[in-house]
């Protein structure tokens, strides 16, 4: 059944069949960054805003959302070492708001300066995509403005931790260099700044972390993109929603679209559609059945739950209910798989002081 209606949802939303840089190429495009940028145009065409195609058609364009996770077409140009392709992606992305009165010039500082860092010097990955992915991450981020160190009061090093989990890293004894940097960062910020006083400085081996062994949802994991990935690990922490509700800002931001995601959920068990009722009422906020009891002209009481409202519009219209599950059903995460995702989870948590650390490398 999940099949059926993940297959439904993406062919209703037109959903593109993706947006790596090897299909671009497979497309006939190799002369040049622009025309790479072209074809991976083309591929998302739909899914961004009408006037910035590049970005989310949802948020405003000064925001920077991504309409979609370019991790993974990011990943493929590391590997060829194109940082050019990277940097014009980065200054799409920026294009409605590259910053007042600076241009968009230090996108590409930006891009080049985590394409040189040396994050192998700190962390090596069971699967050596790992430190592509990491960078891509860094760069995706980085379109935020500020410096790098400024992500260790954000999401981001948690976001990191999660989705990089399944690529089991291996932390070098060299992190203890960037104890001291970042320390020394934190002490000059205090002089200046009230927020810095109160963020405590790292300790020595502070980023230690078990490794990861063999563990059961490693591989699997790796074949979904970045976005895949993090949506799993929210639909198994939250429980029971459709889709498209099932990420928050910070997953968004990064480029997470669940139309996109969708597709790469359709072949896989690892959710679950849920029919109960209890999941059926995460589709409307109690705001919106009051909507719905009023545009169709229901009885309700201001003072009833959404259980109550839901109960009247499914004896009054029970076609509404029927119409909103095909947009989009309620999936929750295979019930073989829930203590497999709560141990990486875990396992996730341990590694984010050290990915706090990365930001100072």
């Amino acid at each position: 059944m999940i099949k059926k209606i993940l297959k439904w949802f993406i062919t209703e939303n037109c959903v593109s069949k993706s947006s790596s840089r090897s299909d671009a190429i497979n497309q006939g495009h190799f002369a040049s960054p622009q025309s790479l940028l072209e074809s991976l145009k083309n591929r998302i065409k739909g899914l961004g805003h009408p006037e910035y195609p590049f970005l989310d058609a949802v948020y405003s364009p000064n925001s920077r959302v991504p309409c979609t996770d370019f991790s993974s077409f990011i990943v493929d140009c590391l590997k060829d070492g194109d940082t050019s392709t990277i940097c014009l992606l980065l200054r799409e992305i920026v294009a409605a708001n590259p910053g007042l009165g600076i241009g968009p010039d230090w996108v590409d500082e930006m891009v080049l300066d985590v394409c040189g860092k040396p994050f192998e010097e700190y962390v090596c990955f069971e699967n050596p995509n790992g430190v592509h992915e990491l960078r891509a991450l860094f760069i995706l981020a980085g379109k935020d403005g500020g410096g790098r160190e400024f992500l260790v009061t954000s999401s981001a090093p948690e976001i990191f931790s999660t989705a990089l989990a399944c690529q089991a890293p291996h932390w070098q004894p060299s992190m203890d260099e960037l104890v001291i940097r970042a320390n020394k960062f934190i002490r000059r910020m205090r002089r200046d700044t009230p927020y810095w006083k109160e963020f405590p400085l790292f300790k020595k081996e502070s980023w230690a972390a078990p490794a990861l062994l063999e563990h059961p949802l490693s591989i699997p994991l790796r074949s979904f993109s970045v976005s895949a990935r993090l949506q799993l690990f929210y639909i198994n922490s939250f429980g029971p929603c459709p889709l498209c509700k099932a990420s928050d800002y910070s997953m968004r931001n990064l480029g997470l679209n669940h139309i996109e995601t969708a597709r790469e959920f359709r072949d896989t068990d690892f959710l679950v559609e849920i029919m109960d009722a209890h999941a059926i009422l995460t589709l409307w906020s109690k705001k919106e059945l009051a909507n719905i009891c009023e545009n169709f002209g229901i009885d309700y009481r201001k003072g009833w739950n959404k259980e109550q409202l839901l109960h009247a519009i499914e004896s009054k219209v029970p076609t509404v209910i029927e119409e909103r599950m095909k947009q989009g059903g309620i999936f929750n995460v295979n019930a073989k798989y829930k203590s497999d995702f709560d141990s990486m989870k875990n396992y996730s948590r341990t590694v984010v002081p050290a990915m706090n650390l990365l930001c100072f490398s």
